[in-house]
């Protein structure tokens, strides 16, 4: 089974310096770097995430292409946008993204980025997001190690399942508080998910 655990940042508003407080040192560094309050707080939000659910009190150790990693421990992806920060644990490689339902780009970039199958799967239905698709793609960037260096062009997340590099990867979708939040998986169990409150992270 794979965990996702979500929270909204916002209401860790209250207890920011109680947060700050107890993150390692890189991750408050990052957090204190960001000029919008909103940013912060989803950053704080992340760093606990690991915190509570993965013990890292400590800077994280980073692979051969740059993903942070725990030695001998779980595989694991973090995300933070809009006002909300996702952590997904599993014992195999998984990557997870999250966006604002709502934010998208000029659909005349479209062609740059989606395949034809997904300009199709987005046009097919007029409640369907570019969200959804960009999480999908990130996500999949994400559990390959590799973020943008892999041409988002280059693969189609219009399936359940994408086969990058020999891998055969799940592809879920959720929509959590207005966002849109994409996992791609080695491992094809469903994710069971956690919503977690501001005083389980500080707590």
């Amino acid at each position: 089974m794979q965990e996702l655990y979500y929270t909204d940042a916002r209401a860790l508003e209250p207890v920011f310096d109680r947060g700050l407080a107890i993150l390692p040192s890189d991750r408050r560094e990052t957090v204190l770097r960001m000029r919008r309050l909103p940013d912060r707080l989803c950053s704080l939000a992340a760093g606990l995430l690991l915190r509570k659910f993965l013990r890292v009190t400590e800077p994280l150790a980073r692979g051969a292409a740059g993903k942070p990693a725990i030695p001998d421990g779980p595989e694991f992806s973090l995300t933070h946008g809009g006002t909300l920060a996702v952590l997904a644990v599993s014992a195999l490689p998984v990557g997870v993204d999250a966006e604002p339902l709502e934010r998208g780009i000029d659909p005349a970039f479209y062609p740059r980025i989606l395949t034809a199958e997904e300009l199709s799967w987005l046009r097919a239905a007029p409640e369907r997001r570019f969200s959804t698709l960009w999480t999908r793609k990130e996500s999949v960037m994400k559990v390959c190690g590799q973020g943008l260096a892999l041409h988002p062009g280059g693969f189609c997340v219009a399936g359940d399942t994408l086969t990058l590099g020999g891998r055969t990867y799940s592809l879920c979708s959720f929509v959590i508080d207005g966002h849109a939040v994409s996992t791609a998986a080695a491992d094809p169990a469903p994710f069971r998910l956690h919503a977690v409150s501001a005083r389980a992270l500080i707590g």
